[in-house]
Parts: structure tokens; sequence; C-alpha cells
């Protein structure tokens, strides 16, 4: 997670940041949903060069599976605990 800061506010990744992304949207859909989104668009593409190697595979399909209605909160007590540790990959290889 040590690279949310700068895919999500700074945008010195990739040369564009979520929240100004998010801005044209953001009267018409939560930010939690507009996350969820991003992040299908995200694995969409990334499983579209999957599949140039592998087309036996198949596509995944997350737009028939959206549901809206994801509300925003602006804290969420203890959550930080919960993550992997953003500089080892124990918590992810188990």
């Amino acid at each position: 997670n040590s690279g949310l800061e700068a895919c999500l506010h700074s945008g010195t990744e990739f040369g564009f940041k979520l929240h100004t992304l998010y801005q044209p949207f953001c009267s018409q859909i939560s930010l939690a949903d507009f996350l969820v989104i991003a992040a299908e668009a995200a694995m969409s593409y990334t499983r579209g060069l999957y599949l140039a190697e592998f087309p036996e595979r198949g596509a995944m399909d997350f737009r028939s599976n959206f549901h809206f209605g994801r509300t925003t909160a602006t804290s969420c007590p203890g959550s930080a605990e919960m993550l992997p540790h953003a500089e080892e990959c124990s918590d992810v290889e188990k």
C-alpha cells in the first residue's frame, strides 16, 4: 500500500491521479464505487495483456456483476492493521 499516495493523490507514478479522474463523476457516483470501477478497469486491462499470450483463458466480466451503492467513509478505525505490510510480502504469500 506504499504506492497508493502516488496513484490516488500525487499522480507521480503514471502521470495522472485518480482524484482528478474522479472529479467529472463526483456528483453521480460515490468515491467508493469509483475506486472499485478503477480497480476493475486495471484488472481488465492487465487481463487483456495476459489473454494476448493465453487466449484460451477467457475474459473477466466485471460489468454484469457490479453493484452501485457503496458509501465513501471518511475514516475507518483499525483498518490499517488489516492491510498487509507495505515493505514485505509474507501477508500476500499466505
